[in-house]
């Protein structure tokens, strides 16, 4: 069976995507594998140290991956087939499902890749800020939501 966008972002802008610590930390684990094994206090402690400005770059990153986990979390709870692919960079799209459809999943707030992704012909599953521009799915979150909390679980 496809499913429509409209179906698609019904399901997601239903699902609890409010981020949890434990979620942040898994989307950590997930980005760094030499935090892979870490538990949730030594991954705290890892960036302790970071700079704001590097913090910056660490929390769009794990933004990214946290975002991606939602979508899939929330679509397999709805009875979706959907996963991630294994690299984090994977090129083009990053959650496929059961089915064959493919999407991109863009946690920020440029139009630039979203855009530049559907002028290659892919979905794209988007933070609110963009998807409110009526150009690709709304994930359900914003990008300031998800920074909000992948910060505060970092700093807890």
């Amino acid at each position: 069976m496809d499913y429509s966008n409209a179906d698609i972002e019904k399901i997601l802008m239903t699902s609890d995507m409010q981020l949890t610590s434990g979620e942040v930390c898994d989307a950590v684990r997930r980005g760094w594998t030499e935090l892979s094994t870490a538990t949730d206090t030594e991954i705290v402690d890892h960036f302790a140290g970071y700079s704001a400005d590097s913090m910056v770059g660490v929390v769009s990153n794990v933004k990214g991956i946290a975002l991606e986990m939602e979508v899939e979390r929330a679509l397999d709870n709805s009875g979706i087939n959907a996963n991630i692919f294994e690299l984090t960079n994977n090129p083009g799209t990053d959650i496929f499902l059961g089915n064959g459809q493919e999407y991109s999943v863009k946690s920020g707030v440029s139009d630039r890749a979203t855009l530049e992704d559907i002028s290659e012909g892919l979905t794209v599953i988007a933070t609110s800020e963009i998807a409110d521009k009526n150009i690709a799915i709304d994930a359900g979150i914003s990008s300031a939501a998800l920074a909000a909390s992948v910060l505060a679980a970092l700093a807890s």
